[in-house]
């Protein structure tokens, strides 16, 4: 009986040991730098953010179109750029003139490929 006792009390203690250690705690969402804060470079990032960060700027966008279509900035006389939202995927509509030309592009805010583009004269 008294072995059994001993026994019981054992299993008991192991039971509860077994528990601690184990305990799950949420992780906390460290903060991303952004312009002007101090985060440390190594921070960590958590993967659930919803809102996309872009990568490049409107002038990144329409520099590359610029040079896909052979033109200069000074060269134009008009221009519209639009951050947009098109497939699941931010965009920057673009569309600029130069002389009787009329160009439209639609470039990839985070990498900054050229999905769609069209040139008008008239």
């Amino acid at each position: 009986m008294k072995n059994r006792k001993i026994l019981y009390s054992l299993a008991l203690c192991i039971l509860l040991l077994s528990g601690c250690g184990t305990k799950q705690t949420k992780p906390s969402a460290t903060p991303k730098a952004t312009a002007g804060s101090t985060a440390s470079p190594d921070a960590a990032s958590t993967d659930n953010e919803t809102e996309p960060i872009s990568e490049i700027t409107e002038q990144d966008a329409l520099n590359k179109a610029l040079e896909h279509a052979g033109i200069k900035e000074t060269d134009l006389t008009s221009k519209h750029i639009k951050k947009d939202r098109e497939d699941g995927k931010e965009i920057y509509e673009i569309e600029f003139h130069t002389g009787n030309r009329e160009f439209e592009y639609d470039i990839d805010a985070e990498t900054g490929q050229i999905l769609d583009w069209e040139h008008d004269s008239d």
